[in-house]
C-alpha cells in the first residue's frame, strides 16, 4: 500500500505542477495576496520607522556621511540593516500579492521573485561595503557587529542583552565583510 500511496502522491505532484486547477488561484492565492499584504506592510513601516531612526545620519548612499553618528538605538540595537530589511520584507509582500494572478503572478511568471532575490544580493554586497566604511569611521562599530545581524536580529544577542550566558553569536549573519 505504501508503494501505491508513494507513487500516487508523485503522480498528483507532477500533475499539478503540469496543470493548475483554477481553486488555487482562489483558495491558495487569496491566502498568499493577504500574508503579501501583511509583509507589504510591515515592510514599508519597518523602512519608515528605520530611517526615522537614523535621523541626520540618512544618506541614500552606502557610504555613509563623514560626520553620521553610528545609531544603535531602536531597530539599529538588534539590526545593523533595517531599512534593508523592510525593503526586502516589502518586496517579498509584493512577490506573494502576485501569487496565482495570471502572467504577472510569482508563481506562473518568475519575474517578481528574482527581483527580489537580486534585491537580497544587492543588499547583502551593498551592507558589506557600507559596513567596511563604517568600521573605518567608528572605532566600536565592530563590536556592534559582533551584537548585530546583518538583516535579522540575533538571538544570541539578545540573550545576552538580557543575562543569557551565551557568548557566540547565533548565525552567520554577524559576519564581518
Amino acid at each position: 500500500m505504501t508503494d501505491y500511496l508513494a507513487v500516487g502522491l508523485q503522480a498528483l505532484l507532477l500533475l499539478l505542477l503540469i496543470w493548475r486547477p483554477d481553486f488555487l488561484d482562489r483558495g491558495l492565492g487569496m491566502v498568499a495576496r493577504g500574508l503579501g499584504w501583511v509583509l507589504l506592510i510591515l515592510g514599508l513601516g519597518i523602512g519608515a520607522f528605520a530611517a526615522l531612526g537614523l535621523g541626520r545620519s540618512l544618506s541614500p548612499f552606502p557610504s555613509p556621511k563623514a560626520n553620521a553618528e553610528l545609531v544603535t538605538e531602536g531597530l539599529y540595537a538588534y539590526v545593523r540593516h533595517p531599512i534593508y530589511t523592510g525593503i526586502l520584507v516589502a518586496a517579498f509582500g509584493w512577490t506573494l500579492m502576485g501569487f496565482g494572478m495570471g502572467f504577472g503572478g510569482a508563481v506562473r511568471d518568475p519575474y517578481r521573485l528574482l527581483l527580489a532575490l537580486g534585491l537580497v544580493l544587492l543588499f547583502h554586497y551593498k551592507a558589506g561595503f557600507e559596513e567596511r566604511r563604517l568600521l573605518a569611521l567608528h572605532a566600536d562599530y565592530a563590536a556592534y557587529m559582533r551584537r548585530t545581524g546583518r538583516f535579522l536580529p540575533l538571538f544570541a544577542a539578545a540573550s545576552r542583552r538580557q543575562g543569557g550566558a551565551s557568548e557566540t553569536p547565533a548565525s552567520d549573519d554577524a559576519e564581518t565583510p
